[in-house]
């Protein structure tokens, strides 16, 4: 059989998940197939077969639209439970390998499980209390490195105590269960896959604050995800910070605080940095100050350049 082309003909929607019997083996439903930036990965978890990969089948214009509008962000219409395949079984003494690399990282206390096949630490991830994917650890240097059993979860997050609305995201899985250790009520939270789309921003989009913290040689992929993060969800997360900001700001007041006039519909301005209020404004003097960078060398620079004090040079 050309699995490639039955992938292909499933005619997945992005952001799909379906399940069924596996076209190689006959596994009942033990096939998932999920298609997420235009590619439909696959994999059958029986014991025996474990036939993988992806096919690229590219996404429709409206698809490109909406994930370029930010449109649809919940793609995931329907989540399975995850039965466990026959081989990730509970840690027992004799899993050596598994308990020296747990050892290592300080992972005794969380839910493990190890395959026996592949010799991989598993990690399930739950949603509303329910496993529906999980992502196994290469212990013996196998590819891949990372592996997912069901491909239905967009993202790994971990959370000790109440969420304080931030949200650090990381490379791995193992680097966000550290994240939630070292730092109590923060999420530690890992990308399952190469990229951003609507399905991670599902789960990014509703925390107040978002820190980037991959590897540091992975400084370009940093900026992107930094830039991704802000096109997604800067509206929404904007919207928190002013509200905020304005709980305890002081009463709105009917003139503008750079320009002067009086009598005018005014909204409030804050500091970007410092995430704190700075008075209110008209709308023109807030969106100049927006477009000069909001900082005094941005003003700055528009003053020299009207004095005649900054000349362009071609």
């Amino acid at each position: 059989m050309d699995i490639k082309k039955y992938v292909d003909d499933l005619m997945l929607g992005e952001g799909e998940t379906t399940r069924m019997h596996c076209p190689n083996c006959g596994g009942n439903n033990t096939f998932t197939a999920s298609k997420d930036g235009g590619a439909v990965m696959y994999n059958c978890y029986k014991l025996g077969c474990g036939i993988r990969g992806a096919v690229t089948t590219g996404m429709t214009a409206d698809e490109i639209r909406k994930r370029m509008l930010g449109l649809d962000l919940k793609v995931r219409k329907e989540i399975e439970a995850m039965p466990y395949p026959e081989y990730v079984v509970n840690p027992q003494p004799e899993h050596q390998l598994l308990h020296r690399f747990l050892g290592r990282w300080g992972l005794t206390n969380e839910e493990i499980f190890y395959d026996v096949k592949d010799r991989r630490a598993v990690f399930p991830i739950k949603h509303k209390g329910v496993v529906i994917d999980a992502v196994g650890r290469a212990l013996d240097g196998a590819v891949p490195k990372w592996f997912r059993y069901t491909g239905q979860a967009s993202v790994f997050k971990r959370l000790l105590g109440l969420s304080n609305g931030v949200c650090v995201v990381v490379e791995d899985v193992i680097s966000a269960i550290v994240v939630a250790q070292l730092m109590p009520n923060t999420t530690g939270l890992a990308i399952l896959g190469t990229s951003l789309g609507p399905a991670q921003m599902e789960h990014i989009g509703d925390f107040y604050k978002v820190i980037i913290a991959l590897d540091p040689d992975a400084m370009s992929k940093t900026l992107s995800y930094k830039q991704e993060v802000e096109t997604w969800t800067g509206k929404k997360s904007h919207s928190k910070v002013v509200d905020k900001i304005r709980q305890t700001a002081p009463p709105q007041t009917t003139f503008c605080a750079i320009c002067k006039k009086k009598d005018i519909k005014t909204v409030l301005d804050h500091c970007y940095e410092t995430e704190t209020f700075r008075g209110w404004l008209c709308t023109n003097c807030n969106t100049g100050i927006g477009k000069l960078g909001d900082t005094i060398y941005g003003l700055n620079k528009a003053l020299d350049y009207l004095k005649g004090d900054d000349k362009w040079i071609a």
